[in-house]
């Protein structure tokens, strides 16, 4: 009986622990912070393409990979740049929409509670 017991209470407890390591992040972050943490991933991606980048000027420059491989190499990750900043770009347009609708409709109210 209290190996039940103690067993129960086991399980309650690591389910209780574990549940929101196991739950999905965004879903209890509102749209904002969902595009924000986006935002930030594809900062922190583009960074990296930067940082490839460099690598590969360096190799290039001490003669460790060839021509045609760093031009490759190169054209590839200044693509995935634009491609990022671009997706960066739309983000922040979205935002910034999404933020005038929100103050129009602040106003919107506002003047209706006036109004009455």
């Amino acid at each position: 009986m209290v190996t039940f017991i103690s067993l129960t209470l086991f399980v309650a407890a690591l389910s209780y622990t574990l549940f929101p390591l196991m739950a999905q992040r965004v879903a209890w972050l509102d749209e904002a912070d969902a595009g924000r943490e986006q935002y930030r991933g594809l900062e922190a991606e583009k960074r990296v393409y930067l940082k490839a980048l460099k690598d590969i000027d360096f190799e290039r420059a001490s003669d460790k990979i060839n021509v045609q491989d760093y031009e490759d190499l190169r054209a590839h990750y200044r693509h995935q740049v634009s491609v990022l900043l671009a997706q960066q770009q739309a983000l922040e347009v979205e935002a910034e929409s999404a933020e005038a609708d929100g103050t129009d409709d602040r106003a919107n109210g506002e003047a209706e509670e006036t109004l009455t």
